[in-house]
């Protein structure tokens, strides 16, 4: 009978397999995650709007007197003056009727003549004896009558001049033609809009903004503003107005601007930018990839710094901005957060960390 002798260093070797092999088979490799400290900062947002530059006031400008547009003088972008022609009707009814007035009061004129010297002559006739009370009386009632007449047809004159007037179209300011409503041939009525105008002198920003950026309180009612075409124009605005309405369109609202010294290069219509801080908030800042839910409600996974082990924890959000967070409520500086790999946790899962710099 062969018998094989088995050193002893072979037994062991083989016992330690058999021992240690199944442990090691069923070892869970720890799951890599990028993580950073939680760190409170304190954080001032800024809010940059763009919108473009608009005139403080603005005139519509109307013939008072109906008729047909004759003659058009200047189209939108022209920079008019006070008491410049704009545009002027066809006058032949109102010369009409400025002839027909004239010949009134040379008419009444004439009347009111014959009746002065008709009273005059019964005046002295009265003294003498000549003539009877009444027809002194009536002689003086038809100048008094004439008289009235004369005043009256004076009135229908300047009325009659006023009226031709009108049929020429004048700006009422200095400033820039921003729209043109008629045209050459087009019959307008009195009061209709026919231009409307850009006042010179003070100028307003104007920017759409979105209701829930106006939710938080300003850092002061001062914006900067530059060109958009050249951001080295620039200037200060001052918070103007607010519009207390919302475009039902755009769900946005109007705010209004004023341009401290506009340079000469902010002309009317120019796109600009215009940014302003609000008050400083107390918050943790952390990527987009960090936000998890739980509950329906914004999460973040948490690393136990003992156990390695992770959980999930609510947190209140302060605001959403571009490839970031910001947490006000839910964790304390020195926390290790999970910033990329949280989909792949599930809670009490050991995780090993790569620490990044919060920014």
């Amino acid at each position: 009978m062969n018998v094989k002798i088995v050193p002893a260093f072979i037994k062991m070797a083989v016992f330690g397999i058999g021992l240690f092999g199944p442990l090691a088979a069923f070892a869970e490799p720890l799951a890599i995650v990028k993580a950073q400290k939680a760190v409170h900062v304190d954080y001032t947002p800024e809010l940059v709007l763009v919108g473009e530059v608009d005139a403080r006031y603005h005139n519509d400008i109307a013939f008072r007197v109906t008729g047909r547009v004759s003659e058009r003088l200047v189209g939108v972008g022209d920079h008019v003056t006070k008491g410049q022609i704009l545009a002027r009707l066809d006058p032949q009814q109102q010369k009409a009727d400025l002839d027909a007035a004239r010949a009134s009061v040379a008419s009444s004129s004439a009347i009111l003549t014959n009746a002065s010297l008709s009273l005059d002559r019964q005046k002295a006739l009265l003294s003498k004896g000549f003539t009877t009370r009444s027809d002194y009386d009536s002689a003086e009632q038809d100048f008094r009558v004439a008289q009235g007449n004369l005043d009256g047809a004076k009135a229908r004159l300047a009325d009659a001049e006023k009226t031709l007037d009108e049929t020429i179209l004048r700006a009422d300011e200095d400033g820039v033609i921003t729209e043109r409503s008629a045209e050459v041939g087009q019959v307008v009525q009195p009061g209709e809009k026919v231009f409307a105008i850009a006042r010179d002198g003070e100028r307003d920003a104007v920017f759409q903004v979105f209701e829930g950026l106006l939710s938080d309180d300003l850092e002061g009612s001062d914006f900067s503003i530059w060109l958009q075409s050249d951001p080295d124009v620039k200037t200060v605005g001052h918070l103007r107005e607010i519009s207390p309405t919302i475009d039902p369109v755009t769900g946005s609202v109007k705010v209004k601007l004023s341009i401290q010294n506009p340079p000469a290069e902010m002309t009317l219509g120019a796109p600009v930018a215009g940014a302003a801080r609000f008050r400083s908030e107390r918050t943790v800042i952390l990527p987009w990839s960090s936000l998890s839910s739980t509950d329906n409600e914004p999460a973040v996974w948490v690393v136990d710094t003992q156990s390695q082990a992770v959980s999930l924890r609510k947190v209140t959000v302060a605001r959403y901005e571009n490839n970031r967070i910001l947490i006000e409520d839910g964790l304390e500086d020195g926390e290790i957060i999970v910033t990329a790999g949280g989909q792949y946790l599930y809670p009490g899962l050991k995780v090993e960390t790569v620490l990044q710099e919060a920014e």
